[in-house]
């Protein structure tokens, strides 16, 4: 996923040709780690020792699937079952859209509103404190998981698929949507950097980007 907004290194078959829960959905999402078109694999970012967080925000479809896929590819590389946790994000009032399928089993909630489930990283340009879920900063290596589906509010790719600011702290999370709400497309270019910067921090190595089909579909996986 590139900044024009083209898929790069992704894998698919056309909308509605991959189904959720089957093994043909896991080879494909699979497929989309192994042999990526602009980073190296999955496996490549990660060693043995490792703890990892896989890191899920928006309405991720086939969410189990695609966990399990990544999964599968870190224990390869040597991470242990038990150095890898699962954590989700409740959505974002106003800006979140519905869950598609059934969420990862074993997944972690992030509650916002505790302030002990966040970390402070580093203050933005206009000196206000960045926080995030303390198990992304915690972790030493982070696979981001989101969808990329087109917002016509925003005139472009929808925000609920990132990490910030599903994973930071409750009065954050409503800043946005009130920047949203007082001036729309213009906030856009700050709210973005915001997101690029908290990645950062986090330590996303790099990120999985599921295409939403009809239903609990998935025409297309890419990793970045």
């Amino acid at each position: 996923l590139s900044a024009d907004g083209k898929i790069y290194g992704g894998y698919g078959r056309g909308p509605g040709t991959v189904r959720g829960r089957g093994p043909e959905a896991r080879m494909h999402a699979g497929a989309a780690l192994d042999a990526p078109a602009r980073v190296p694999p999955l496996q490549a970012h990660v060693v043995p020792g490792d703890r990892v967080a896989i890191a899920l925000s928006g309405p991720v479809p086939c969410a189990g699937v695609v966990v399990a896929a990544v999964r599968e590819r870190l224990e390869r590389a040597g991470v242990e079952a038990a150095d890898t946790v699962v954590l989700t994000a409740p959505p974002v009032a106003g800006l979140a859209g519905q869950p598609r399928g059934e969420p990862p089993a074993g997944g972690i909630l992030f509650d916002p509103r505790l302030e002990t489930e966040s970390s402070y990283v580093a203050a933005d340009a206009e000196g206000e404190a960045l926080h995030v879920a303390r198990r992304l900063v915690d972790a030493d290596a982070v696979v981001a998981i989101g969808t990329f589906s087109f917002d016509a509010a925003l005139g472009g790719p929808a925000l609920d698929g990132d990490l910030w600011p599903a994973f930071t702290r409750a009065p954050a999370r409503d800043g946005v949507v009130r920047q949203l709400a007082r001036s729309g497309r213009k906030a856009l270019d700050g709210l973005r950097r915001h997101a690029m910067e908290a990645a950062w921090h986090m330590g996303v190595m790099a990120s999985v980007r599921v295409v939403p089909g009809r239903g609990d579909t998935l025409p297309a996986v890419v990793f970045d």
